[in-house]
């Protein structure tokens, strides 16, 4: 019989690189996502013996690991994003010589939407993919592109006069 590290050390190699496609399904970071991928073969290891399989297989016990990671992120991110906190580095063709008086004028302007639109289009600016920032809130995908879209269509109108409208 295989001991636990060869069994490991197999199914690691086997894998590591369909729980990374799969974990990036859900999250655009790279580095984030061989983290979650790491802690998912932790999780296997350090529970080995409970998830002993008839085919030797342990693809889908590592893929629902995952999941579950993938969603314990989310729910930690949810709990420590602030939207204070998020800086307005990403919006559009950003150019850091851009004059702090430019920089709030944006916000100016992003502060005028609702509540949940600002907070959508401040996930949106700071590169969250549709899914990811799906995944942060708890809500609907459909929730979610519909609202980034009416908030860019608004700052757009917002910001026309100012000729930034490259949301």
């Amino acid at each position: 019989m295989k001991t636990t590290n060869k069994i490991f050390a197999e199914t690691y190699n086997k894998n590591f690189n369909d729980v990374l496609c799969f974990i990036r399904t859900y999250v655009n970071c790279v580095d984030v996502a061989q983290d979650i991928a790491t802690d998912t073969f932790l999780s296997l290891y350090n529970n080995l013996d409970k998830y002993a399989t008839k085919n030797g297989t342990f693809k889908p016990i590592l893929l629902t690991i995952a999941k579950n990671k993938v969603k314990d992120y989310f729910k930690l991110k949810k709990d420590n994003v602030n939207i204070e906190d998020i800086h307005i580095s990403t919006f559009g063709d950003y150019d850091p010589i851009v004059s702090n008086e430019t920089t709030s004028h944006i916000w100016k302007h992003i502060n005028r939407l609702n509540e949940r639109q600002k907070q959508l289009i401040i996930l949106y600016i700071e590169g969250y993919s549709y899914k990811e920032i799906c995944h942060m809130l708890q809500i609907p995908m459909g929730t979610v592109t519909t609202g980034i879209s009416r908030a860019k269509s608004k700052l757009a109108e917002y910001l026309k006069d100012v000729d930034m409208v490259n949301i």
